[in-house]
């Protein structure tokens, strides 16, 4: 697109906690750059972060606050630089600290329409003053966008706020990238850099490690998932501060040298075809996008059993259990390790669910259906 087009679109400001890696700063990665009615500038209200190159390389423009507070009058200022820089008609926010300052940011700056990015129940009791908070100030945002039918129904009949104002934007998954690998020569490099035998059969997760997305039940149920299998190993990737914890649970529980933590990896498309099977143990998730991603490299996946899960993972796509329990959880796990043939029914099936009902293309049409309401 020409420069003097670029310079003419609506300017849209998408206001995140953090520049982390995680779900929702993934889904702003993956579908902003086709949303190409409009210029995206994505703000980290704290500091820097490893996703930010992530951004640039998908030609979103990135700025930092450096928000030592959510108080900080200095952040505040270089928030009001910006506006009169980029001029944006609409202030998008996303994530908990982000969503409260950003409506208030956003109405004190002059920005004509403040929409909020839901992506996760706040079931957790540390969330409940926000909770409160955004049922108070809910006339400061014009619309709000919920990832699942379970997420708008939890803001609407439990948190209280209107439902007129919301519209259901599924997550998504660009399955053109994320697809199955033949290329087993990938996967033995991937199996020799992480020490592990060309035979192995592998579970795992992409997670943050923190306390919240309770992967210490996948480490909790791998000693039954072993059982009789000398070929079954696990690999956890991502990074958090749970990690240590959860070393030390795999060694107390003795299968430390079978369980691999390897932090971030910045190619989920080497990675995800590597693993057998794909477990997602958290309690509350608005729709995991490490899950899409999983069911369209067609992995056989097994995942806790929520209601916002239940809309992802039907029958004959997966496994929903009691990740809770371990003797549950391992033991579906145990049963998949040792059944070729059902992992790769259940892969098939979630990698066709996942091209019919999550796409990315598809969620790209409806978020620009949903900001062109506001300008």
């Amino acid at each position: 697109m020409p420069e003097q087009s670029q310079q003419q679109r609506t300017v849209i400001f998408h206001l995140l906690t953090a520049f982390g890696i995680g779900g929702a700063e993934r889904l702003i990665e993956r579908l902003m750059p086709g949303a190409t009615d409009f210029q995206h500038v994505v703000i980290s209200l704290r500091g820097d972060g490893p996703i930010r190159k992530d951004f640039d390389r998908a030609g979103l423009k990135t700025e930092v606050l450096n928000a030592g507070s959510l108080l900080s009058v200095a952040a505040l200022y270089r928030f009001w630089k910006l506006t009169r820089q980029y001029r944006p008609a609409i202030l998008s926010t996303c994530l908990a600290h982000a969503d409260m300052i950003g409506r208030v940011w956003g109405k004190l700056c002059g920005i004509p329409a403040v929409t909020c990015y839901l992506v996760a129940r706040y079931r957790d009791q540390r969330y409940a003053w926000l909770v409160r908070a955004m049922r108070w100030t809910d006339w400061l945002v014009d619309g709000y966008i919920a990832c699942s039918e379970e997420v708008q129904r939890y803001f609407v009949d439990d948190v209280h706020l209107p439902k007129k104002k919301f519209t259901i934007i599924v997550n998504s998954v660009d399955a053109t990238k994320f697809r199955p690998s033949a290329d087993s020569a990938s996967r033995q490099h991937v199996l020799t850099e992480l020490k592990l035998p060309p035979d192995a059969v592998i579970v795992g997760t992409v997670s943050n490690l923190r306390q919240e997305k309770c992967v210490d039940r996948l480490v909790a149920a791998l000693p039954i998932a072993f059982e009789n299998n000398s070929h079954a190993y696990s690999i956890i990737v991502g990074r958090g501060v749970f990690q240590p914890a959860l070393e030390v649970q795999a060694e107390h529980l003795g299968i430390a040298d079978r369980v691999r933590f390897v932090g971030y990896w910045p190619d989920l498309y080497q990675m995800l075809p590597v693993l057998d099977i794909f477990v997602l143990p958290s309690m509350f998730e608005g729709m995991s996008i490490a899950l899409l991603e999983a069911m369209a490299t067609a992995r056989a996946i097994i995942v806790t059993d929520t209601p916002e899960n239940g809309e992802v993972i039907t029958p004959g796509t997966g496994l929903l259990v009691d990740t809770a329990n371990p003797k549950v959880f391992g033991g579906a796990i145990r049963r998949l390790l040792q059944d070729a043939d059902q992992r790769a029914q259940f892969g098939a099936a979630a990698r066709m669910r996942a091209e019919q009902h999550f796409s990315l293309a598809q969620s790209v049409v409806e978020i620009q259906r949903f900001y062109h309401q506001f300008i």
